[in-house]
């Protein structure tokens, strides 16, 4: 090997640890600057309030509905008009038949359709 080679082949050699050490020093500032700059943990968050407003001494009276006299209540649950409803069924309307021009229109374009087919299979 000549002298020059040797000096080449140190140089690369003290050049990559060089930057190897460099690297890892960059590395270690950053992450030590990114420890400082997190901000604390916050505390937990405080349980939620309970109202007061209403307490156990002050409880509003409850609403009651006062029917008329001349209602009648019904004692079995609804059964009359479920079965008044159940009973009744609409009439489906009366669809009138396609007209008899429709029809023909039709026909002829199906025809045509299938002339056109036979046409262009040969």
């Amino acid at each position: 090997m000549s002298m020059s080679s040797m000096i080449s082949a140190q140089g690369v050699a003290v050049a990559t640890a060089m930057a190897v050490s460099g690297t890892v020093i960059l590395l270690a500032l950053r992450l030590q600057k990114s420890l400082h700059e997190m901000p604390p943990p916050s505390p937990p968050p405080p349980p939620p309030l309970r109202s007061c407003i209403s307490s156990g001494r002050k409880k509003a009276k409850k609403k009651r509905v006062h029917f008329a006299k001349d209602v009648v209540e019904s004692r079995r649950d609804g059964e009359e008009f479920r079965k008044k409803i159940h009973s009744f069924k609409p009439k489906a309307p009366s669809k009138p038949g396609i007209p008899a021009n429709r029809v023909a229109l039709y026909n002829g374009i199906l025809r045509d359709r299938v002339a056109q087919r036979l046409a262009y299979s040969c």
